[in-house]
C-alpha cells in the first residue's frame, strides 16, 4: 500500500509540474521508489509460498513485471498519442507539399499530464485489487 501511495501521489504531482527538472525529479523518485517497494514485497511473499524454488519464482515475477510494462506501453501511447500521429520518418509522416517530416511534439507533450493522470487512475484499480487479493505467506 505504501508503494501504491508513493506511485500515485508522486506521479500525479509530477504531472502537475510546469518545469522539466521538477517533473523529472518527482517522476523518477516516486516511480523508482514505489517500484522498488512493491517489487521487493511481491518477491518476498512469493518466496514464502514456494520455499526452495526462489529462482523459479523470481523469474516468474520478473517476467510478469516485464510483460506488464510491455503491454502497458500501448495504453500509455493511446493516451499520449490518441490520433496516432506518426513519429517516425515514414511516408505517413512526410508532408507531401513540403517533403518535410511532420511531427507535432508540442501536441503530444500537451497530452502527457492528462495521460499520466489517467494512467494513475488505472493503477489505483490495479493496486486496490492487489491489496485485496494479497494474503500473508506461510512462515
Amino acid at each position: 500500500m505504501i508503494g501504491a501511495i508513493i506511485a500515485v501521489g508522486g506521479i500525479n504531482l509530477a504531472a502537475n509540474q510546469t518545469s522539466f527538472p521538477g517533473f523529472l525529479a518527482l517522476f523518477t523518485l516516486s516511480y523508482g521508489l514505489s517500484t522498488g517497494i512493491v517489487y521487493s514485497a511481491i518477491l518476498y511473499h512469493a518466496w514464502l509460498f514456494f520455499p526452495g524454488k526462489e529462482g523459479v519464482v523470481s523469474g516468474i515475477v520478473i517476467a510478469g513485471f516485464g510483460i506488464g510494462g510491455a503491454l502497458f506501453i500501448n495504453v500509455a501511447n493511446a493516451f499520449i498519442n490518441p490520433n496516432d500521429i506518426a513519429t517516425s520518418n515514414s511516408s505517413k509522416s512526410i508532408d507531401p507539399k513540403t517533403g518535410k517530416l511532420v511531427l507535432n511534439l508540442e501536441l503530444l507533450s500537451e497530452n502527457l499530464p492528462n495521460a499520466l493522470h489517467k494512467i494513475t487512475y488505472i493503477w489505483i484499480g490495479i493496486f486496490l485489487a492487489a491489496i485485496i487479493l494479497v494474503i500473508k505467506g506461510p512462515k
